[in-house]
C-alpha cells in the first residue's frame, strides 16, 4: 500500500505535468502587435499568471492571499490601454486562485517614480504586472520589488534586460519567456527547472552555481 508521502508526490508530479501542459498550450503562434508589447496582452498575461504555477516559494511568499497588482501611468496612452486589457483578460479568464491560494487582482495608478514605492507597498502586492511606462526607470520598481520579495512581470519587450523577473517576448511568430535569474532570486522567487527549462534564462552566469542545469542560457 502507498504511504501518504508517496501519494501526495504523486498527486504533485502529476499537478505539474498539468500545469506543463497547459502552459506549452499558450506558447502557440499569435497575431503580432506593436512594438513595445510584441505579444497581445490576451497572450502574454495568462502565461504570467501560468507561471505562477512553478513558483515554489509563491505560498511563503503571499501567505492566505495572493494580490496580483497592474502598474500602469493612466496618463500614458499606451499603458493606461494595457491596464485596461490586462483587467478585461483576467476578468474573462476567471481565475480567483492559484495552486490554492485565493487570488486578488488590483490596479496601481502612478504618476512617476515618486508614486512608486509608496503605490506599491499600499496595495500589498505580491505579483507586480508592469504595463508600458513612460520617463520612469524601472529601477524605481526593482529597488521595492527585490526588497519586499515582490515578482515582476511584464509584456514589454525589453523590461526582462532591464531587470524584471518574467516577460514575454517574441521569437520566431511565438511568445517566449524570459526570464532574468538575477532578480528572480533577489524578488525571492523560487521558479521549478520546468519552467526554467522552457524559458530564455537571462544572467545565468551570474546566478551561480546553485543555477547549473537550469533553463537555456541567453547569449
Amino acid at each position: 500500500m502507498r504511504s501518504q508521502d508517496e501519494t501526495r508526490r504523486r498527486g504533485e508530479r502529476a499537478r505539474r505535468s498539468v500545469c506543463v501542459l497547459a502552459l506549452c498550450s499558450l506558447l502557440l503562434p499569435w497575431a503580432a502587435q506593436g512594438q513595445d508589447v510584441p505579444v497581445p496582452v490576451e497572450t502574454h498575461v495568462p502565461i504570467c499568471i501560468k507561471a505562477l504555477t512553478f513558483d515554489r516559494s509563491l505560498p511563503k511568499r503571499a501567505g492566505d492571499e495572493i494580490v496580483f497588482a497592474i502598474l500602469f501611468q493612466p496618463r500614458y496612452l499606451a499603458s493606461n490601454s494595457t491596464h485596461d486589457e490586462a483587467l478585461h483578460v483576467v476578468r474573462d479568464l476567471g481565475i480567483d486562485d492559484i495552486n490554492g491560494i485565493p487570488v486578488r487582482y488590483v490596479s496601481i495608478p502612478v504618476s512617476d517614480e515618486a508614486d512608486i514605492e509608496r503605490a506599491v507597498l499600499d496595495s500589498e502586492a505580491d505579483i507586480l504586472y508592469v504595463a508600458p511606462l513612460r520617463a520612469v526607470s524601472l529601477d524605481a520598481i526593482t529597488r521595492v520589488s527585490r526588497e519586499h520579495d515582490v515578482m515582476t512581470c511584464s509584456g514589454v519587450d525589453g523590461y526582462g534586460e532591464a531587470g524584471l523577473t518574467l516577460t514575454v517576448a517574441a521569437r520566431a511568430e511565438k511568445p517566449e519567456i524570459v526570464i532574468n535569474y538575477t532578480a528572480m532570486t533577489e524578488e525571492g522567487v523560487d521558479f521549478t527547472a520546468q519552467l526554467l527549462g522552457y524559458a530564455r534564462v537571462l544572467n545565468y552566469r551570474e546566478a551561480g552555481a546553485n543555477a547549473t542545469g537550469a533553463g537555456r542560457r541567453a547569449r
